[in-house]
């Protein structure tokens, strides 16, 4: 797989990113590029050698403007002066110091939403399994609940940080409003959270709402994302409501809540909602693009591949397809794995840009190596198949995809017709076909490979009409989604059914990153 990989690609894509958040930085001090910058110096990514001084210097200039993915990444940058490594690390504190810090910080970040980092599971993972873990916890919580006092009382005159022994870059610049609105959000996750893993008592689930409300009531996008996903994720303490979820995301959007636009975003292009008139997908996440996860961005290639509430451009959605690549993603995102198909996708096939199979198998080798999907060792093997025609090297990765119905698939495939030599048996056409159809319950294949094997009979009865309504069911299924393999297929079925509903547009030029 290394062979496949080409390290100069790699390079390059992160020597245009480092020039673009350095771009951002000096022209809006921006949270995200300072993030992006020291996540990247943290590790030594691309031609960059790994500096963790530098990497704090960074995390804590996003941590001071409340960035959540700093906040929980910084903490990895600390330890106990027991600990201490000047190659991992760059701030030193003892042992009971670290834990407090990490408990404050985890809390700052994953109040915000989870998805943003792993607070959440490192916080209440060390809180069920650590008693020091569990004491400083509840005692943080304690001076949350007598902040909530103070300001109830209107008694609270400082705007800053809850605690005198903090570290300068806990230190965000909130006004009061700000300030009050982020005592009650992680009030609100607290009283939920400590609940959960407690008694699991009503009154405390009730408890948490009102504090999520009143942060609400301070415009704390935070807490409105919070009560949306808990209308959403139902599990303890409310009751399903998805009108109350459709509510609450909106608002936490409207509140500039990175996680909340996005997912508006694609609640509006899967248009199934009844809020299609809130306004266009491609607008919420340009917005949400404030913190460009590889998520955003590539969902917001596909937008302009698409010409989705925008004008098609190919030029903008590779830009942003590149910057996926060599940006952070979401907790368990899937933009880097995704992006990386589009581009084998696009390059494989010369859409928008010149065909390039170098880059395609870089790409695809790309993301085989950090996330194992069955699609991207089926989309490898058939480039090779392709370049190299190496007919065992393309089954020999079919195999690792399986029990996937795609790699049945292309096996069935790799073995019909008689130029495939004596390495292959045709007898064995029919049984792979047949394990496609028979494994469609378990991962899914795709309706336009479906119309394939009704259009010519692979595996099952030739049915030029079942073949059609696969097609169309694949081409409505493009028409509706940020998935550009769904997108892609969707042409290419769109091309068997007669019907051309869907524009290819036109080739575009040299692709660098640009600030959008």
């Amino acid at each position: 797989m290394k062979d496949l990989i080409c390290e100069n690609i790699t390079n390059e894509l992160y020597d245009q990113i480092v020039r673009l958040h350095h771009q951002k930085i000096l022209a809006s001090d921006d949270a995200h590029s300072h993030f992006e910058l020291g996540y990247i110096y943290q590790f030594g990514l691309g031609n960059i050698k790994k500096n963790v001084n530098q990497a704090f210097i960074h995390y804590s200039n996003a941590a001071k403007l409340n960035h959540p993915s700093a906040q929980f990444h910084i903490c990895q940058l600390c330890c106990s002066r027991d600990e201490a490594n000047l190659d991992n690390y760059a701030c030193y504190m003892d042992k009971s110091e670290l834990i407090e810090l990490r408990i404050r910080m985890y809390i700052a970040s994953a109040a915000q939403g989870d998805a943003y980092s792993d607070a959440d599971r490192c916080l209440w993972s060390n809180y069920s399994k650590i008693p020091q873990w569990r004491q400083q916890t509840e005692s943080y919580y304690a001076v949350l609940c007598q902040q909530a006092k103070l300001v109830q009382d209107e008694q609270l005159e400082s705007y800053e940080y809850y605690n005198k022994n903090q570290y300068p870059f806990e230190k965000v610049d909130f006004n009061q409003r700000e300030h009050y609105g982020r005592i009650y959000n992680q009030l609100g996750y607290m009283t939920f959270k400590l609940n959960f893993y407690g008694q699991k008592s009503d009154d405390q689930y009730a408890q948490a709402r009102t504090y999520f409300e009143k942060a609400s009531e301070y415009l704390n996008g935070c807490s409105s994302f919070n009560l949306a996903r808990w209308y959403y994720n139902v599990i303890h303490g409310i009751q399903p409501n998805k009108t109350a979820y459709l509510r609450y995301l909106l608002l936490a959007a409207k509140h500039r809540h990175a996680l909340a636009q996005h997912e508006v975003a694609v609640t509006l292009c899967n248009n199934d909602t009844g809020i299609s008139d809130f306004g266009h997908c491609s607008d919420m996440l340009a917005r949400s693009c404030r913190y460009s996860f590889a998520r955003t961005c590539y969902d917001l290639a596909i937008v302009y591949i698409r010409g989705y509430g925008v004008e098609p451009d190919y030029d903008i959605a590779l830009n942003y397809l590149h910057q996926a690549i060599v940006s952070r993603d979401f907790r368990m995102g899937d933009g880097l794995a995704k992006a990386s198909t589009a581009l084998a996708l696009i390059y494989k096939n010369g859409i928008g840009c010149h065909v390039n199979m170098v880059k395609a198998c870089h790409f695809l080798a790309f993301a085989v190596q950090r996330n194992e999907e069955p699609l991207f060792y089926c989309h490898l093997g058939k480039i090779v198949k392709k370049i190299v025609h190496r007919k065992d090297i393309a089954a020999m990765l079919y195999k690792q995809a399986m029990p996937c119905p795609y790699a049945y698939y292309l096996m069935g495939k790799l073995y019909q017709g008689k130029s495939n030599g004596r390495l292959f048996q045709s007898n064995k056409t029919q049984k792979y076909f047949q394990l496609a159809i028979d494994n469609f319950s378990v991962y899914t294949l795709q309706q336009y490979h479906l119309g394939i094997m009704c259009q010519y009979g692979l595996g099952t009865e030739t049915n030029r009409q079942r073949a059609n309504d696969h097609y169309k069911n694949q081409m409505e299924l493009a028409c509706k989604s940020l998935d550009y393999y769904a997108v892609y297929l969707g042409q290419k079925a769109d091309h068997h059914y007669g019907v051309r509903r869907l524009v290819m547009v036109v080739r575009g030029k040299k692709i660098g990153i640009h600030i959008q």
